[in-house]
C-alpha cells in the first residue's frame, strides 16, 4: 500500500469533527491558543459553566484499587473519587483533595476516554493548581489506550504529562512515559520554569503533530519532544489531582477533611487548518524572539526550542546586556549553532522566507564575519539525525558597529519533490571567534499551489485493535488509522465484509457485543468521497473472565508447615483451627513466611483468619509483606489481643507482576502469649 506523505502542520488529524456537541456555546468566537495567532480551527471545548459536568465529554474517574502509595509522606491509600469532582457555578471544574483518615487521600479526576480522543492538534487548559504543600499535585495530561504495548517508541501511545505541579518552587516537569509501567517502561522527563505557578490561573498548552510536541506555559514555549517520543495515535485528555511524588508537604499533620482543590477554567483543542502564509518560527512561536527565559546569561539547556549543534548545552545561548527590543537576544558565534526543529513537513513547492535583526559585538571582524542561517533536513526528522543542508543564507557584512541591522530574505528556498514529507530545521550561527547578537528571528512558509485529489491511506494493515471479551460491550475507533493529504477531505469508514457482531459507524466508531471467543477479521474501507483504501481489521475475542486466580493457599489441613519457611516455634494443631480441623500456632519470637510469584497478575489480595492471645504492650502479632529481593517490609496489621476473625487486603500496585514475601510474626516471650492463623489465601487477576 502506498503511503502518502503530507504536511504535518496542515493535515493534522483529530478523532472527531467539530460539531455542536463538542464546542461549548459559551466559548468565545474565534478564540485561538495563547501562543498562536492563526492556523487553527476550534475542535473541542468545555468552559465548565452550569452546575453539572458534561458526561458526553468527560467521565468522572473512580479507582477500583488504591493508586501508588506515597509512603514517604504517610499516604498509604490514594483514590480517584467522583465525590471530589464538581462544578462551582462560576465557570470552573473543581477537583478537590480530601484527607479521609490518617493515611488515606481522595482526589478528583476526569478524563475523555472513549468520548473524545484526538490524534494531533493543539490542546490547552487554563488552570489554578491545588496547593502543592498539602502533598498533592495537579496534572494536565494525555493517555493512549495502547500505551502498554512495548516497541521502544511512543508510536502506539504514551502517557504525556504536559505538567505536574509536585514542587514548591516556580518550576514543573513534563514527562512522556512509553512501553507500559513494568520492566520495559521508559520515561523522558524535562523540567521547565513556571513563574507564578502557585498563584492564580495559568495557561498550559501543547502543540502536537506527527514530528514534535511543543509545550507552552502562558503562551511561551518551554520545552519540546521529537522523534520516537511523539505519539502517532489517538490520546484522551486527563485532568486530575493526585498524591504528590515531589517536595514533601504537610499531609501527615493536616486534620481529616478538605485539604485543597484545583480549578480548571476551560479546556480547548484545535486542529490545524491550511493557511497561505504560515509562521513556523517568530515572536512567541517556537521562541523566535528568544524571550521564553529571561534574566541575563541563559544557557542552551535552559533556552526552550533552541539547541546547540556546535558544542555543549551549558554554553550561553541568550543574554540581555545588549538589547534590541529590551529583551533577550541570541549570542551567535562559530561554536554556538542555535538549531531548532520546526516540526513542519514540507510539501513540494513550499516557499520559505527568513528575517531577523543583528549587530556585531565582541571581537567581530567587520571585513569578513557574517551571520549565517541554514535550512536543513535530517536522516530521521530529529535534531540528532544526519544533517543535509538545503540552503545557507548570509547576513552580509556589518555596516556600522553596535547598531542593529535588518535582514529580510524572501524566497530563500523552495521545496523540491525530494523534500516532500521531510521536516525542515533551521540553524543560526556566526562565522567568527567573536560574537554577534541576533533577535526577532522569523521563518515563514508560503504554501505550494493546491494539487489534485490524493487518495486516503490506512497507515497500517492489518489493523490490530484491543481485545474484546465475550458478552461485554466493545468500544473502539478506527478514526486516526488513515491519513489524507487533502486536509479538507472528510474521511468515512465502512465494512466491506460480513459484520457479524461488529458495527462500524461512518466516523470510525467500533461497537458491538461478541458472544463467542476467538480471532475475528473484517475488511474495512476508508473513503474521502472520491477515492478509497482498504485494510484488514483484527480483533481477538477473549473468553469471559472467571474471577480471581488462586496464587497460594494453605488451610493447614496437611497437618504441617511444609509450605512455609519457619523461624522459631510454629505448631499445627486442632486448638488453633478457625475452620475445618487444623490451624497453626506461633508464639514467642517466631515467624512463618512464604515467597509467592505474582507475575502476570494484578489486584493481589491477601486473606487470612487470625487471633492474638494474651499479647500486650509492645508484644504483637503482625502480618507483613515485601517485594522479594528488597529490604523494606510493609505492615498490613499489628494486633495485641483480638478474637478469631478473617481479614482481607488488596496489596498496593508494587506487589503486582513480581514475587512477594508474606510473613506472620510474633515477638512474645511467654508460652501463653501466642497467635493463631488459618485459611491463608493469595489471589490475583
Amino acid at each position: 500500500m502506498k503511503k502518502q506523505m503530507s504536511s504535518a502542520i496542515t493535515t493534522l488529524l483529530l478523532a472527531y469533527g467539530a460539531n455542536a456537541t463538542t464546542i461549548d456555546p459559551q466559548t468565545p468566537a474565534g478564540v485561538l491558543p495563547a501562543s498562536e495567532s492563526t492556523g487553527w480551527s476550534l475542535e473541542f471545548t468545555d468552559e465548565f459553566n452550569g452546575s453539572t459536568l458534561d458526561l458526553t465529554k468527560w467521565q468522572m474517574d473512580e479507582s477500583t484499587k488504591t493508586r501508588s502509595p506515597r509512603w514517604d509522606r504517610g499516604i498509604d491509600d490514594w483514590w480517584f473519587s467522583p465525590a471530589n469532582v464538581s462544578l462551582d457555578g462560576a465557570g470552573n471544574l473543581v477537583l478537590a483533595v480530601t484527607k479521609e483518615d490518617s493515611n488515606t487521600m481522595h482526589t478528583g479526576s476526569v478524563s475523555s476516554i472513549n468520548l473524545y480522543e484526538p490524534t494531533y492538534g493543539y490542546v490547552e487548559a487554563r488552570i489554578q493548581i491545588a496547593d502543592s504543600t498539602k502533598d498533592t499535585h495537579t496534572a494536565f495530561w494525555l493517555q493512549g489506550q495502547n500505551q502498554s504495548n512495548v516497541d521502544g517508541t511512543a508510536n502506539d501511545g504514551a502517557e504525556v504529562d504536559i505538567f505536574e505541579s509536585a514542587w514548591f518552587t516556580d518550576s514543573t516537569k513534563a514527562v512522556v512515559h512509553i512501553d507500559g509501567y513494568g520492566a520495559d517502561h521508559q520515561a523522558n522527563t524535562k523540567s521547565y520554569n513556571t513563574p507564578g505557578i502557585h498563584s492564580g490561573y495559568h495557561v498550559f498548552g501543547m502543540e502536537w503533530n506527527e514530528h514534535v510536541m511543543n509545550i507552552y506555559y502562558d503562551g511561551v514555549l518551554k520545552t519540546q519532544y521529537e522523534g520516537t517520543w511523539v505519539p502517532q495515535v489517538a490520546e484522551y485528555l486527563w485532568l486530575s489531582d493526585g498524591a504528590s511524588f515531589g517536595d514533601i508537604g504537610t499531609f501527615a499533620s493536616e486534620p481529616v477533611g478538605f485539604l485543597t482543590s484545583a480549578k480548571f477554567d476551560y479546556v480547548r483543542t484545535w486542529q490545524a487548518v491550511p493557511v497561505t502564509d504560515l509562521v513556523l518560527v517568530g515572536d512567541n512561536k517556537m521562541n523566535g524572539n528568544f524571550n521564553a527565559e529571561a534574566g541575563g546569561a541563559i544557557t542552551f539547556k535552559n533556552t526552550p526550542g533552541w539547541y546547540n549543534l556546535g558544542g555543549a548545552d551549558t554554553i550561553v545561548a541568550t543574554n540581555s546586556n545588549v538589547t534590541y527590543d529590551g529583551s533577550q537576544n541570541l549570542v551567535a558565534t562559530s561554536v554556538r549553532i542555535a538549531a531548532l526543529n520546526t516540526g513542519y513537513a514540507m510539501v513540494e513547492g513550499d516557499v520559505f522566507d527568513i528575517s531577523y535583526v543583528w549587530q556585531d559585538d565582541w571581537n567581530w571582524v567587520d571585513a569578513s564575519d557574517e551571520i549565517s542561517v541554514s535550512l536543513f533536513t535530517t536522516s530521521d526528522d530529529t535534531l540528532t539525525g544526519t544533517r543535509t543542508d538545503l540552503v545557507e543564507s548570509f547576513s552580509g557584512l556589518s555596516s556600522q558597529n553596535g547598531v542593529y541591522e535588518a535582514v529580510d530574505q524572501n524566497g530563500v528556498y523552495t521545496a523540491t519533490a525530494a523534500d516532500a514529507g521531510k521536516v525542515i530545521f533551521v540553524a543560526i550561527q556566526g562565522d567568527s571567534a567573536g560574537y554577534a547578537r541576533v533577535d526577532n528571528f522569523e521563518l515563514i512558509r508560503h504554501s505550494a499551489a493546491p494539487a489534485g485529489n490524493d487518495a486516503p491511506v490506512f497507515t497500517v494493515s492489518p489493523i490490530n485493535k484491543s481485545n474484546a471479551t465475550v458478552d461485554v460491550a466493545y468500544n473502539g475507533t478506527l478514526d486516526g488509522s488513515a491519513t489524507d493529504a487533502n486536509p479538507e477531505d472528510q474521511l468515512t469508514y465502512s465494512l466491506t465484509s460480513p459484520a457479524g457482531w461488529l458495527t462500524l459507524a461512518s466516523d470510525g466508531t467500533l461497537s458491538g457485543t461478541p458472544t463467542t471467543a476467538g480471532s475475528d477479521s473484517w475488511t474495512v474501507e476508508v473513503s474521502d468521497g472520491t477515492d478509497t483504501d482498504t485494510a484488514t481489521l483484527n480483533i481477538t475475542v477473549d473468553a469471559a473472565p472467571t474471577g480471581p486466580t488462586t496464587l497460594f493457599s494453605d488451610n493447614f489441613e496437611s497437618g504441617d508447615t511444609s509450605a512455609w519457611t519457619v523461624s522459631g516455634s510454629a505448631t499445627v494443631n486442632l486448638a488453633s483451627s478457625y475452620s475445618d480441623s487444623y490451624g497453626v500456632r506461633i508464639n514467642k519470637s517466631t515467624f512463618i513466611e512464604r515467597v509467592i510469584s505474582t507475575v502476570g497478575y494484578s489486584n493481589i489480595t491477601l486473606s487470612y483468619a487470625r487471633q492474638a492471645i494474651n499479647l500486650s504492650g509492645t508484644e504483637n502479632l503482625r502480618a507483613r509483606w515485601k517485594v522479594e529481593g528488597t529490604s523494606t517490609w510493609y505492615d498490613l496489621e499489628t494486633l495485641n489481643t483480638t478474637p478469631y476473625a478473617t481479614y482481607s487486603k488488596v496489596l498496593p500496585a508494587a506487589a503486582e507482576n513480581t514475587s512477594i514475601v508474606i510473613r506472620f510474626v510474633t515477638n512474645s516471650n511467654k508460652n501463653n502469649e501466642k497467635g493463631y492463623l488459618d485459611d491463608i489465601l493469595v489471589t490475583g487477576e
